[in-house]
Formats: C-alpha cells, structure tokens, sequence
C-alpha cells in the first residue's frame, strides 16, 4: 500500500499581528538556519520547507510554523509517472552490418628502389674521426 506524501510551502506570508524580524527569528531558530537562508525564505517566492511527509508530520509542521507566525500552506506530492524508456541499446539481427561501408583509399605507392640492405655484420657506424683536444684555461676556476 503507497502512503500519500506531502510537502510543506511558504511563501513569505505572515500571520497578523506579527512582525516580519519575529517571524524571521522564529523560524531561524526551528531550523537553525542562517541569516542568508532565512532572507531566501522570506524572499516571497514559493518555498518547499519540508518535503517527504506523511499526512501526520506535515500537520506538525504546520501547526509549528504557524506558532512561529507564518502561514505555509501543506500540498500533496505528485509523483511523476514512470515513462517507458526506449532502450538504451539494442541487438542487430543476425548477419546484419553493424559498420557502415566505408570508401577505401587507395594506398600511396612509394618508390623504394634505390634503398639497399646492408650485409650482415657489417658496421653501420659513420668512421669516427679524432678531433685535436681543446686548450682551455680553467687556472681562474678554484674549487672552494
């Protein structure tokens, strides 16, 4: 058996006889909220002060709130009904294509003609060629 939710609304409005910084005060303190929230709440737009109630705890709440000298109103959740979905995938029938056929390119032809393989075991490396050692003078360098 689904139990019936309901949510609780303000929207800025006050009970007579009641100043708006006692009102601001009252509810700050049953929901130990901060000045910035409680200006957000008193901002006169719809506000859902409480949500997920059973019939029972929503009158609570609006017995409190109303105690705190504001007037919220308590309405019925509406649920949204559940949408079938499409699938998210689905199989392909077998034997079906599953790519679309795509144009091949026709490789590029290099000519390679002139490259040669050297034979095995012989050195690659160019001749290495002695260089005459560099006269620096390092007597202005100490190692302290």
């Amino acid at each position: 058996m689904e139990q019936n939710l309901f949510k609780v609304i303000f929207s800025g409005a006050l009970l007579s006889g009641v100043e708006l910084s006692e009102a601001q005060r009252n509810v700050a303190k049953l929901f130990k909220a901060s000045n910035q929230q409680i200006a957000a709440m008193f901002s006169g737009r719809r506000v859902v002060l409480k949500h997920g109630l059973d019939e029972v705890k929503a009158r609570k709440y609006h017995r409190v709130l109303q105690e705190a000298g504001i007037v919220v109103q308590i309405e019925p959740e509406v649920k949204p009904e559940p949408q079938e979905q499409e699938p998210v995938f689905a199989l392909a029938p077998v034997g079906s294509l599953m790519l679309e056929p795509q144009p091949v390119e026709k490789p590029v032809q290099y000519n390679i003609g002139y490259i040669s393989l050297a034979p095995l075991g012989v050195d690659m490396q160019d001749v290495y060629r002695e260089h005459a050692p560099l006269q620096l003078d390092l007597s202005h360098l100490s190692l302290c």
